[in-house]
């Protein structure tokens, strides 16, 4: 379920606002720093795995981005295309490039 489906008091950003940050747990904290998550997985989703994979957040926050691709990408609906994404392509938004 998506974190703007739950109750605004639950949610981590107003958690924080409301609470304090002393106040969050270590997945909800990440989870406002990641700000979303993918099609299926909320941020706290997302963050509680990388989490999971790295024990705590500052040994998170000492990772390389490789472990931490290994991290997110544990998840099979999370694929290569998401983790290793190429620049885009401008388009309109380019005219001298088209």
């Amino acid at each position: 379920m998506a974190i703007t489906d739950w109750p605004i008091a639950e949610r981590p950003r107003e958690k924080l606002l409301s609470l304090g940050a002393s106040r969050l747990s270590d997945a909800e904290l990440l989870a406002i720093f990641l700000r979303t998550g993918t099609r299926g997985r909320s941020a706290i989703d997302i963050a509680r795995n990388l989490l999971t994979t790295f024990s705590s957040l500052s040994d998170l926050l000492g990772a390389d981005i490789d472990s931490i691709r290994r991290g997110i990408g544990a998840d099979q609906r999370i694929g290569h295309d998401f983790l290793y994404a190429g620049t885009g392509y401008g388009g309109s938004c380019f005219p001298k490039d088209t």
